[in-house]
Formats: C-alpha cells, sequence, structure tokens
C-alpha cells in the first residue's frame, strides 16, 4: 500500500503543491532555508565544469543572493548561486519534484515521500566524494559563505 502511495501521480501532486507552497512562503519571508535535492533532473546554466559537479542528492543552501534570486515557474525552483574557490556561477533549475527535504535553522520543516520523476537522462560523472559531502565542500569553499559556519 505505502509504495502505491508514494508512486502515484496524485500523491506526487500532493508533494509538489506542498513544496511550492512552502518554499515560496520562505522565498516570499525571505527566510534562509536548505534543500536536499535528488539531482538527476537538476539543471544548471552554464553547466558546472567537471570539477564542480555535485553528486546525487545533493544539498543547497538558499541565503543572501541566492535567495533574491530565488523564484518558482511551472513547478521549478529557479536561482542563481556560485560554486567553488571560483564562485562559478550559474543558474539552478530543479524541479519541485525533486526536492526530497525542505529544512530551516537546520530541521526538516518539509519531507518529501513520493517518488522522485521520471529524469532526463544525463551525461554520467565519475564521482569520487559522497554528494553531501561534495556539495558542502563545493559551498565552504567560496570565502563568502563562511559566514554560515560556526567557527
Amino acid at each position: 500500500m505505502f509504495f502505491n502511495l508514494v508512486d502515484s501521480e496524485d500523491f506526487k501532486n500532493i508533494m509538489r503543491v506542498n513544496i511550492a507552497n512552502v518554499v515560496s512562503y520562505l522565498i516570499d519571508t525571505q527566510s534562509e532555508f536548505g534543500l536536499l535535492v535528488d539531482m538527476k533532473a537538476v539543471d544548471f546554466t552554464p553547466p558546472l565544469p567537471e570539477e564542480l559537479q555535485l553528486r546525487d542528492p545533493s544539498y543547497f543552501v538558499l541565503a543572501g543572493y541566492t535567495l533574491q534570486t530565488a523564484e518558482i515557474e511551472d513547478d521549478v525552483l529557479i536561482f542563481e548561486a556560485g560554486f567553488g574557490e571560483e564562485n562559478f556561477g550559474s543558474t539552478v533549475e530543479v524541479p519541485l519534484g525533486s526536492v526530497l527535504q525542505v529544512s530551516l535553522d537546520d530541521k526538516a520543516v518539509l519531507i518529501n515521500l513520493s517518488t522522485p520523476p521520471v529524469q532526463k537522462p544525463k551525461q554520467v560523472v565519475e564521482q569520487k566524494e559522497d554528494g553531501v559531502n561534495q556539495s558542502m565542500n563545493a559551498f565552504a569553499s567560496n570565502p563568502e559563505n563562511a559566514k554560515f559556519f560556526n567557527k
């Protein structure tokens, strides 16, 4: 029964609406938040350089400029972010169904229990670190993000 529920289109739609509502509220109130994301359907424009490729899943923190640029269009969360020491700029497009968790102050405020949407094929990139560490390392390598870490 559980797997039938989480894989049903009706339940996926309910989860997408919930994600849209929570993320829209956080954007509207300019509340810094984090997203754990299934990376299979995420797009970067321009694409990230090979050395900055992120693993699946990855964690994004929307704060500062990134939060200011965040918006939802057609069930896709779009925001601009900088990656790596060089702060490589890219526009990130996250389908709402690919959001696994929304967190606020390091506490989950929404968990998406539905199965991820069917993913489009992506170029396979060899990964050397686990996704959370690689995403965190990319974020932490930007000196402007030091304010988000306890010293």
